[in-house]
């Protein structure tokens, strides 16, 4: 499950993702009211959601299973929730070789070349 919180002076809300879905779990002032909303992606693994402090954009990744992680972002507070291009690495520098992991090194990592 991973969750995210954020506070106002009114209420705090969390994403807590599921196996099952993102729910928004919003707690009222004096911690003594709460709100579960209903899932989104219902039935979708969420394995991690943040909020951007920067811009206020909420990210959400699933994971599919056999049709493997696609993030989605939400501008409006969580009504929509279009897929975006995940990250990519940059491309190799010409010239750089690969890291490679050898077990058998005292130092640990090693790099073609070395």
């Amino acid at each position: 499950m991973s969750h995210h919180a954020s506070t106002s002076a009114s209420s705090t809300t969390a994403l807590v993702g599921t196996r099952k879905g993102l729910f928004t779990l919003t707690v009222g002032p004096g911690d003594d009211s709460f709100e579960l909303s209903e899932p989104v992606f219902a039935g979708a693994r969420v394995t991690n959601a943040v909020s951007d402090p920067r811009d206020g954009a909420l990210y959400a990744s699933l994971d599919h299973g056999h049709f493997g992680v696609h993030l989605h972002r939400s501008d409006d507070g969580g009504t929509t929730w279009p897929e975006i291009a995940a990250p990519e690495y940059p491309p190799k520098p010409e010239g750089v070789g690969d890291v490679i992991f050898n077990q058998l090194s005292a130092r640990g990592w090693c790099t073609t070349g070395w």
